[in-house]
């Protein structure tokens, strides 16, 4: 919504990404039995908080008027949003590029090495005839995005006192 809103990027990557949010949400409102009143009211509320309409987050439909280098990494098997709908982003988007892993699942794939390497070297790719790939905070933060994504099951490890032999 923001890139298309006008916010200039130099690239983007979604990973698992929902193709319309909207929709996403009433079936995580029915899955949760919140019922057609509440998630009614959640709607009126949240679009009048944040300026835009829950319609407007069609991700395909907005896509074929975006310019924007965009890799989409998916998971064949994810069970909480399908790949099917990466797979409608990336055929709606002009020039996307469309990862498929298999066994990441929806959570696990923001931490799988080779996916994170895939990532961060799509972002550090110049554009055509500018010379020097674009700064990205990633090659500045790299220690902080190793600890913060792999080490996530050893602070729960320790935190609820689970041993590394269970």
């Amino acid at each position: 919504l923001a890139m298309a809103e006008g916010l200039q990027i130099e690239r983007a990557v979604f990973i698992s990404p929902a193709a319309d949010p909207a929709r996403y949400a009433e079936e995580f409102a029915k899955m949760l039995a919140v019922g057609p009143t509440a998630l009614a009211e959640m709607r009126r509320r949240s679009e009048a908080r944040l300026r835009f309409r829950w319609s407007d987050l069609n991700v395909p439909r907005m896509a074929a008027r975006l310019e924007t280098p965009l890799l989409i990494v998916h998971d064949q098997g994810d069970l909480t949003v399908p790949w099917d709908e990466g797979a409608a982003i990336a055929a709606a988007w002009p020039g996307a590029q469309l990862v498929t892993t298999t066994g990441l699942g929806h959570r696990d794939i923001v931490r799988d090495p080779d996916v994170v390497a895939r990532t961060v070297d799509f972002l550090r790719l110049p554009e055509s005839g500018r010379g020097s790939p674009p700064f990205c905070a990633v090659n500045d933060e790299e220690a902080w995005v190793a600890h913060d994504l792999f080490e996530r099951d050893g602070r729960r490890r320790r935190l609820f006192g689970i041993s590394d032999t269970h």
